[in-house]
């Protein structure tokens, strides 16, 4: 199935809805936008074609046909694709009420099956870069729908990103009048709609520890990783004083944590010395500054954890680093998938792994956890 960006409608004065959704043909895309334009249009779902979408909804197009001209709810689509809805529309007028219920109610039933993709809440450990990145093109009022539902803090970060200001009251569902709210089933799409941009942890086959990390213990875990890089990296140079002058390099914390890795490290056989070597020498190359160095090794070393994994488990340690870092996260994976050999693969994402148990299971405040190979 291909994914297209459908319009549709959210409400009467609520403008036009962008979100990116999954649907098996044409006809169900014309049908869901029909379905959608009845719901908002706070009508019954009888009497005349007019009384759905409001007064002058047709006249003679092109040919002879008959245009769909939609006041406030279509207006903002296609010309052709508003004559495919009017053609729709004029089918459903003919169908009894009963009919047209049911037909309703099956439409709904299926654009929300669709939509949900197995994810009924946003998952605690999203990035707010994220949530920001799906809405800022969306309608004020869209935006506010979505804010509304978050969890606070999540809406807060959210709504500032945007340059909206969150009052108490505009939280509250039970404080919108019922002349400006959505109706519940427009909320139920667009809420749906907005989760099927992020992954679940409930989506995951078996997760791991590294799932499992929060976003500002994945955070730790990358600088980790490219510490112990480091460390390993140093077993290669044969003179003390060459590696207390490396070290002097760095930060007195940055020296103090690839010092203790090289404390930890027990048995590293030349091969894996030599590949870090190479991804060191890859990250001073790309980072002239020590701090950012560290952070392009750990990068890199989690991009190659990610290699094994299924397009579920990447998009759902993606989505809770901020979007440029996620970003940059999937070009390294995509370049590791090609160029790296398959062993040194299978072996970091396992050294990953370990690590990533104990920073799960260490007290980050009082302990750095440090991994042996």
């Amino acid at each position: 199935m291909n994914s297209e960006l459908i319009s549709f409608i959210a409400m009467k004065h609520w403008g036009i809805i962008s979100l990116k959704m999954v649907l098996t043909s044409d006809t169900e895309r014309v049908d869901t936008l029909l379905a959608l334009a009845l719901i908002s249009s706070h009508s019954k779902t009888k009497g005349a074609l007019e009384d759905k979408f409001g007064e002058s909804t047709n006249t003679i197009g092109p040919n002879g046909s008959a245009f769909f001209f939609a006041p406030a709810p279509l207006s903002e689509l296609k010309d052709a694709d508003k004559q495919i809805v009017a053609c729709r529309a004029t089918w459903y007028a003919e169908l009894t009420p009963e009919e047209q219920s049911n037909w309703l109610r099956r439409t709904l039933s299926r654009f929300h099956n669709q939509a949900r993709q197995q994810v009924d809440r946003l998952d605690e450990h999203v990035h707010p870069s994220h949530i920001v990145e799906v809405l800022r093109t969306e309608p004020r009022r869209v935006q506010m729908l979505v804010l509304r539902y978050l969890p606070r803090t999540l809406a807060a970060m959210s709504a500032v990103a945007l340059d909206i200001i969150l009052e108490a009251a505009s939280r509250d569902p039970e404080t919108i009048s019922s002349d400006t709210a959505p109706a519940p089933q427009v909320v139920a799409v667009v809420r749906r709609i907005f989760l099927s941009h992020f992954v679940a942890v409930d989506a995951l086959r078996n997760p791991t520890d590294l799932d499992l990390l929060s976003g500002v213990k994945l955070a730790m875990l990358v600088r980790l990783l490219g510490a112990r890089e480091t460390a390993i990296a140093c077993r290669g140079i044969a003179a003390v004083e060459a590696v207390a002058s490396f070290l002097r390099r760095f930060s007195t914390e940055d020296a103090q944590a690839i010092a203790a890795h090289l404390a930890a490290l027990t048995s590293v056989d030349p091969g894996r010395i030599a590949f870090a070597g190479k991804l060191l020498h890859t990250a001073l190359s790309a980072q002239q500054e020590t701090r950012a160095m560290i952070n392009h090794a750990g990068m890199s070393l989690l991009a190659m954890a990610m290699v094994e994994r299924d397009e579920a488990g990447r998009r759902y340690t993606e989505q809770k680093l901020p979007v440029e870092a996620a970003e940059g996260l999937r070009t390294l994976v995509d370049g590791w998938s090609v160029d790296a050999d398959r062993e040194m693969i299978h072996r970091v994402a396992k050294e990953t792994e370990v690590l990533a148990m104990d920073v799960r299971r260490a007290s980050i405040s009082k302990e750095i956890p440090q991994a042996t190979t």
